[in-house]
Order: C-alpha cells, then structure tokens, then sequence
C-alpha cells in the first residue's frame, strides 16, 4: 500500500488523481490527512477512488506517516511512498515498482529529477520483509528529509535497490522549477538542518550495525 501524506494542496491531489486513473494505476493507497488542515473540507470531498483509504489525524509530518502506515498495516507485501507534488505518466507505473521490489527488494521510478539527484529513491517501493526486518518505513532519525536518502543507503549495502528508468512518476517540485514554494514548502525546509544532521549521525553510529543485522537475517 502507498502512502500519501498531503496538507492543503488540493489542487495537488487533483493532478495526482487523475495521472493516477490515467495511467490505469490499480494498487491500494492511504491518505493521510491533518486534522487542523484549513483545507481538510476540501481535501475530503476529492473524488478519492474506492481503493483510496483516507485517514485523519495530528499533523505529525511525513515520517510518522509513513510509519502510521507501517503500524496500521504490519503485514503487507510492500510499503510505498507518495509526495502529493508528483505526477505519474507511465501506464501501470504502480504495478512495475510493486512487482521488482518484490518482498525485499526497493524499487524506484525515473522522477525526472536533477542528474545529481536522479539516483535519490524520492518515491520508494520497498519489500514487506524489508520493511518489518528493520522494523520501520519511515526513517525514525529525521522528520521530513532523508526519508529517502536511507533507503539509498539500505540498497547500496544489500545490493537491493532497482531504478526503473522507463517508469516515469514526475516529481513537480519547486527545487526543479516545476512549482512554486508554497507555505508547506517552506516549513518543509526549516527542518533540514536538523535532519541533515541527524541522518549523518545515524549513519555514523548505527548504520553499519542495521546492515549487519539485516544481512544476519538473509537480507
């Protein structure tokens, strides 16, 4: 199941439902919704798909949401992440990522992204025995960023992480000129800092042991 956590970007979700029914996309998603949101009425009354289960609560960021996912769901084949900013273009995009991350694996689309970035798994699909070996979905160290950047990492050291460059799920960010910064944008980055730091320490400390545990565990 994919998560998609959005705040006040309506608009968003519209573009995103559409490429979503256009690209005869199947797989289930969860929207996470903040109670507070002044946009919450609006957000609600989207024509959300059947297979679309929309849940509200505190606004606690993306990486809580992504473990809230996890929790609520402890048993699926897979986990997966959507930022509302993206726009999927391949057919069955959903099913190619879900079928190669496969159980264990982590599976990302070309987001069309800067070249330095492009090998940055912004839309991470990862293996439900993956997932639960490690016993999160969301990167516990940070709050918003890098919640990608450690499933890099996770992949480079399994040797487990798969680019489909002709699955194409546009990122529409303003860091590429592809939309403006907007006030969730802008919270957003007040938090890198931290997280870089945070990340960096992670890596430092606790990196090399995660490895060697998933590893011990046939990962």
């Amino acid at each position: 199941m994919w998560i998609l956590p959005t705040r006040s970007r309506p608009d968003n979700c519209k573009r995103f439902l559409n490429a979503y029914l256009e690209t005869n996309a199947s797989t289930p998603v969860y929207v996470r919704l903040d109670e507070c949101d002044p946009s919450l009425k609006e957000l609600i009354s989207l024509s959300w798909p059947d297979n679309f289960q929309i849940a509200i609560g505190p606004r606690e960021g993306v990486r809580k949401a992504m473990n809230e996912l996890f929790i609520n769901y402890p048993n699926l084949k897979w986990y997966g992440f959507l930022a509302d900013d993206v726009v999927p273009r391949t057919r069955g995009w959903d099913t190619m990522l879900v079928e190669k991350a496969g159980n264990k694996n982590i599976s990302y689309p070309n987001d069309l992204g800067k070249p330095k970035k492009q090998f940055l798994p912004t839309i991470p699909c990862v293996g439900g025995d993956l997932v639960r070996s490690i016993g999160w979905f969301g990167f516990p160290a940070t709050h918003h960023f890098y919640t990608d950047t450690i499933w890099r990492y996770i992949g480079d050291h399994l040797n487990n992480i798969y680019r489909l460059e002709n699955v194409i799920v546009e990122h529409m960010h303003f860091g590429r000129g592809k939309s403006n910064i907007d006030e969730i944008y802008q919270q957003s980055q007040a938090k890198m800092k931290s997280d870089s730091e945070s990340y960096h320490k992670w890596i430092n400390e606790s990196g090399p042991q995660v490895i060697k545990d998933l590893k011990s565990k046939g990962l």
